[in-house]
């Protein structure tokens, strides 16, 4: 549940959350539901494996990546996936590839 209301010092609207959403998960979600539409396409079961490059303008760190991608996984056929993660010089984030069963 979110609650908006307006500064009335600065005319400016901006939300609080009472659950704090972290940076990365506006990042992963995407990916998970994408891979999770193309795997379950193909037949597959589970995903053991998914290789990303993130980029370094991203401003995203590897250790909150990849716990937020553990915690929002869960459930999917993502669960328990390794992430094997390079960072390369980007504002962007790419799926290179990503292991089946």
């Amino acid at each position: 549940m979110s609650i908006i209301r307006t500064s009335r010092e600065y005319g400016v609207r901006y939300a609080k959350y009472e659950r704090h959403k972290m940076h990365e998960t506006h990042l992963i979600e995407p990916i998970i539901k994408g891979i999770s539409k193309h795997a379950a396409e193909e037949g597959a079961k589970i995903v053991t494996k998914l290789r990303l490059k993130i980029g370094d303008l991203t401003c995203v760190k590897e250790s909150s990546f990849r716990e937020t991608f553990s915690l929002l996984a869960k459930g999917t056929i993502l669960a328990g996936a390794e992430l094997e993660i390079t960072f390369f010089p980007s504002t962007r984030i790419e799926v290179v590839s990503f292991d089946c069963e």
